[in-house]
């Protein structure tokens, strides 16, 4: 089972923080053995953060996050939001800019908000004291910001971090994290994301997020991810590993 040496793997080099794609995998996966094998592994202190989507806001859906034993979800659903914050389970909001900023009835920014507009930053950032109490926080999808090619720099989306961050802190709402892709060019389409290490130098370092979601989730390349990672606080990293293997062509 890949998942399971997945884990191995991060467990090892000393992670004890996981996220994994998605509940639907795990719900739907014909191999029954994942849950008791997620299940085992929360019960061997490993905290789980599980990536919620296409699902419904139901007891069914909160009965498989308790199987698994996972601590944390990642919604992407606005109406999943009361479902988990009512049952006390930690909720982080992913995509936070790119989708729910959307969700507040402003559709000519689905898909990627240009953000070399000073009023689009600005939005954004007075946005966040807008969103509902999070038990959780906000996890900024950075690799939706910064595709190959737009033309947008790690400064101007630094920029719009930094007034997140300070408006985050004074509406009283809980940490800020962000996707980032393992490290620069191991995926052609997201060769311009940023790397672990320039999230620790540009962002972790000066207070602006409180950990990273890098996107471990093909195995193929993990061993490398790990040895790329090695030297930063594994407590502020968060590796994102993927229920149905992904593996790198």
């Amino acid at each position: 089972m890949q998942l399971q040496t997945d884990l191995e793997i991060v467990t090892a080099a000393g992670y004890s923080r996981v996220c994994l794609f998605d509940l639907e995998a795990i719900r739907d996966y014909p191999d029954p053995g994942y849950v008791p094998l997620l299940k085992a592994y929360a019960n061997r202190d490993l905290d789980i953060t599980v990536y919620v989507q296409k699902v419904e806001a139901n007891q069914e859906t909160l009965d498989l996050v308790w199987a698994i034993g996972a601590s944390r979800v990642i919604l992407y659903e606005v109406d999943l939001l009361n479902l988990f914050q009512a049952a006390g389970v930690k909720t982080d909001w992913w995509s936070g800019v790119a989708y729910s900023y959307n969700h507040l009835k402003r559709p000519q920014y689905l898909g990627w908000p240009d953000l070399r507009g000073e009023q689009m930053r600005q939005e954004l950032a007075d946005w966040a004291m807008q969103m509902p109490p999070i038990t959780g926080g906000l996890s900024l999808d950075y690799i939706r910001w910064n595709k190959v090619g737009d033309g947008r720099t790690a400064g101007q989306v630094t920029d719009l971090v930094q007034k997140i961050r300070h408006n985050w802190d004074a509406a009283g709402q809980g940490s800020l994290s962000a996707a980032v892709y393992p490290y620069l060019g191991a995926s052609p389409n997201y060769g311009g994301a940023l790397s672990v290490g320039q999230a620790w130098d540009e962002w972790l370092d000066d207070g602006l997020l409180d950990w990273v979601y890098p996107m471990a989730y093909d195995s193929e390349h993990l061993g490398s991810y790990i040895k790329e990672w090695a030297g930063y606080d594994t407590s502020k990293i968060v590796p994102c590993l993927s229920v149905i293997n992904f593996q790198s062509g």
